[in-house]
């Protein structure tokens, strides 16, 4: 039995050989220099207990839109939200529903759902972690703007909107805060 191998086949063995080579060298690389990172951000979420007790938890690196988002003093995005209706909403009533349904709902083992509704940022060791706002009332972030009775059409509440744009420099409390501005006629419905 004569053992014969072709240039072509030895060319096909070497570059496979290559590629699995240089990417094993590129995953050591990228674990070399995402390791540090990891292990520092695991050592900062353990002293914290020590340290920072009043933090809760870190903010998910997913996240990371907030961390170079220059809050309180110099936002670069802001959320409004608005809402259109055909009849006067009952505020307080609108209140109690939200805080109930989404602030202060619970899971099955009675945990918070949403704890991040009462909490806000705070930087520590370079990165962002929740704290609880433990003068949180929902008062403070569901409120009318201006005078509830007044009557706003669509070329005025646009310019509600603009008011809340980012060239505007807003605090925190602020910028996360939810406004409702009475409105009639409803918008038209979504393009899409």
């Amino acid at each position: 039995m004569k053992f014969s191998v072709k240039f072509s086949q030895i060319r096909t063995i070497l570059s496979i050989f290559g590629l699995t080579l240089a990417y094993a060298f590129i995953l050591a690389g990228v674990v070399a220099s995402c390791l540090p990172i990891y292990l520092y951000r695991l050592i900062v979420s353990q002293l914290k207990r020590f340290c920072r007790p009043d933090l809760s938890h870190l903010v998910d690196p997913r996240s990371v839109v907030l961390a170079v988002d220059g809050f309180p003093s110099t936002p670069k995005w802001n959320l409004v939200v608005w809402l259109s209706q055909d009849r006067i909403l009952n505020l307080p009533q609108f209140r109690t529903y939200f805080e109930t349904k989404f602030v202060r709902a619970t899971d099955s083992n009675g945990e918070l759902r949403y704890p991040e509704y009462q909490q806000y940022l705070e930087r520590w060791m370079g990165f962002l972690f929740w704290k609880w706002d433990f003068g949180f009332n929902i008062r403070n972030h569901i409120r009318t703007y201006g005078d509830p009775s007044v009557v706003v059409d669509d070329p005025k509440l646009l310019e509600i909107v603009k008011e809340f744009t980012p060239a505007r420099k807003l605090r925190w409390r602020e910028f996360k805060t939810w406004r409702q501005v009475n409105s009639h006629p409803p918008p038209p419905p979504c393009p899409w």
